[in-house]
């Protein structure tokens, strides 16, 4: 029985052999697998994070051209609104003085 079952296996020496072989292709075929990997991750990354910067640069540069553009609305409305009240100030000062003068001028007449 024992003697069937050796004949039955192999030669343990070649038979470790193979096994041997086997994981060496193996290995062989997961380095290379992970080499082509690691390439592909380096290809595909330095692109992306160059995206990501230039969205976020875009992005910014967009933020900072409104933020200027409310600040410049929020100036000119500010400068209109002195304008007019120095304008209605100075017509209202007018206006007093010149009816004064008539007053002065009408009672003097009279």
């Amino acid at each position: 029985m024992q003697n069937k079952e050796k004949a039955l296996r192999g030669n343990p020496k070649t038979e470790n052999r193979h096994t041997e072989g086997l994981q060496r292709i193996t290995r062989r075929r997961r380095r290379r697998r992970r080499r082509r990997k690691r390439k592909e991750r380096k290809r595909t990354k330095k692109p992306t994070k160059i995206v990501v910067e230039v969205v976020v640069v875009v992005i910014v540069v967009e933020v900072v051209a409104v933020v200027i553009v409310i600040v410049v609305a929020v100036v000119i409305v500010v400068v209109v609104v002195v304008v007019v009240v120095v304008v209605v100030v100075v017509v209202v000062v007018v206006v007093v003085v010149i009816q004064e003068e008539v007053a002065t001028t009408t009672v003097v007449l009279v």
